[in-house]
């Protein structure tokens, strides 16, 4: 099994921002641990972990910079995930952060663990301010 197509077709699915199509590609009880956000168990809470920028996002870009397999089976991504947010002038921009990744795949061809590293401050920096 290529599981890096796998996970090649499933940041496709991100980056066409189609909830049902992306959360197709995780098991029932997927773990998705978002350090340093939290961990969602099951695609409920998965969605949820995701929902609040892929809904404000006009369009999602996943820039791969590494995707390799492991011989252990794992997968392990480095990714510069922007999403472009909407607004008037200047509040319409790109939001971008650089993030490392861990995968495990079952035999089934699904996600069934999946840990992303990011600095939250990056992140936080690149968001419009509440203010």
């Amino acid at each position: 099994m290529d599981k890096v197509k796998i996970m090649r077709d499933f940041f496709a699915a991100v980056e066409a921002n189609d909830q049902a199509r992306i959360m197709s590609f995780f098991a029932e009880d997927s773990v998705f641990d978002n350090v340093p956000m939290g961990v969602g168990k099951g695609r409920d809470e998965i969605w949820a972990v995701f929902a609040p920028m892929f809904q404000q996002a006009t369009a999602v870009d996943w820039q791969i910079a590494r995707l390799e397999q492991a011989p252990s089976g794992t997968v392990y991504s480095e990714r510069n995930d922007r999403f472009r947010l909407a607004g008037e002038g200047e509040a319409a921009h790109w939001a971008e952060f650089r993030c490392s990744g861990i995968h495990e795949i079952n035999d089934d061809g699904k996600i069934t663990f999946w840990r992303d590293y990011f600095d939250l401050q990056q992140r936080l920096a690149t968001l419009p301010s509440a203010g």
